[in-house]
């Protein structure tokens, strides 16, 4: 068996984030491995979004590492991270509006190169193909102001998983969702994970997630989760059963 095939996708070690006096972040460390899903759970402002954005770039981390596939890519830019195979579903929706939800996900696809959009024959079925995949194959014409909030929720998955990202980070999945679509939305996110990258299981076992979500809700949707509270971890629940 090869040495690196129980090694973690994800280790974080020591992470830290500081804004001048306040401490958002203290000391975060936490292994994911293929195919998880770990969440961050804690009340409103105890740091979790500050960690998701600090592990994405997004936030330069004041101290700590985070090592992917073995190389501390702490502190480095979020374009750069995210071409190293991270997504983000922010909590906010950051659609563009004048453009459809097909169109929106097309230029998530989009490689570094602008010119690439139209030479890309490919582009537009694989687009078509992920809003199917998400529940939008009925909207995919329409524009993102017109769309009910669960929708737009599946649209930032959509773009988030455009690429075939190894880890998926989820800013508060299920915010503003009724019972019923939170129920949906978890599904959703657990059959990314089962199926691999779009449905073709990676070399690594899958893609891995970290939703973040406040304590209200019963965490259902992850494998392990850890607790926040003013920055600071406070428990990690037990490793999760082995899956059939």
């Amino acid at each position: 068996m090869d040495a690196n095939s129980n090694r973690p996708v994800l280790e974080v070690r020591g992470l830290t984030k500081r804004f001048s006096g306040l401490t958002a972040v203290k000391n975060l460390s936490f292994d994911l491995r293929a195919g998880e899903i770990f969440g961050l759970i804690g009340p409103n402002g105890s740091g979790k979004s500050t960690a998701m954005k600090a592990i994405m770039g997004i936030e330069r981390p004041t101290a700590g590492d985070v090592i992917f596939q073995g190389e501390n890519i702490a502190g480095l830019p979020a374009h750069k991270i995210a071409r190293k195979g991270f997504g983000m579903v922010f909590q906010h929706s950051r659609p563009l509006n004048r453009q459809t939800v097909l169109e929106n996900i097309m230029v998530a696809l989009l490689p570094d190169s602008l010119f690439m959009l139209f030479a890309d024959r490919g582009l537009t079925e694989r687009a078509q193909w992920i809003a199917n995949r998400v529940g939008l194959g009925a909207v995919m014409d329409r524009r993102p102001p017109t769309l009910p909030f669960a929708d737009l929720r599946r649209l930032e998955l959509a773009k988030a998983i455009a690429r075939d990202p190894k880890v998926v980070l989820v800013d508060e999945p299920f915010a503003g969702l009724t019972l019923a679509e939170v129920g949906t939305f978890s599904e959703l996110i657990r059959s990314f994970r089962d199926e691999g990258d779009h449905g073709h299981r990676t070399p690594d076992g899958g893609r891995s997630h970290i939703p973040r979500r406040k304590h209200r809700r019963p965490a259902r949707t992850q494998d392990r989760a850890e607790g926040f509270r003013h920055g600071i971890s406070t428990l990690t629940s037990p490793e999760p059963a082995n899956r059939a």
